[in-house]
């Protein structure tokens, strides 16, 4: 009870009111947008956002935002079934929006500690243990080699 007497209290709160349900109208549209879309092109696009009477949708490549402009009508149709404000869709390309971000981690070069961040993190880790959760966490950053086996 205590829970929904939180929620409630935050719908009250102005701006976080305004846009914890701006979040919620976004999630209800996503979820519509997931079922009148075939699985293929749900996997390079997404609802980005709702501006007045117009659902701004983000596609992964100029073919994917092609094949959405076909499927526009029924789209437009679907959100104004459950959101009858929808009046129209605005499609965007933004290329690897939906990118795994351990891809780009991995692709980056990992950068060096200093001699000196070295010594300050290896004293932390005596200091705490090398035992502790922050111990193995400070530990991989000096031994990268390291790996947390929680």
């Amino acid at each position: 009870m205590p829970s929904r007497q939180l929620i409630t209290t935050m719908n009250e709160i102005g701006p976080i009111g305004r846009l914890r349900a701006h979040a919620g109208r976004i999630s209800r549209l996503h979820n519509i947008f997931l079922k009148a879309v075939p699985a293929y092109l749900t996997a390079g696009a997404s609802v980005a956002n709702l501006r007045g009477e117009t659902v701004v949708l983000f596609a992964e490549s100029s073919a994917i935002s092609a094949k959405l402009r076909q499927l526009e009508p029924r789209l437009v149709e679907a959100f104004a079934r459950e959101c009858p404000e929808v009046t129209e869709i605005a499609l965007r390309v933004q290329v690897g929006s939906h990118a795994d971000p351990t891809e780009a981690r991995t692709s980056q070069p990992r950068r060096q500690l200093s001699a000196e961040s070295r010594a300050a993190i290896t004293r932390s880790i005596r200091r705490i243990g090398s035992e502790s959760r922050l111990g193995r966490i400070l530990t991989q950053f000096v031994d990268p080699a390291t790996t947390e086996s929680d």
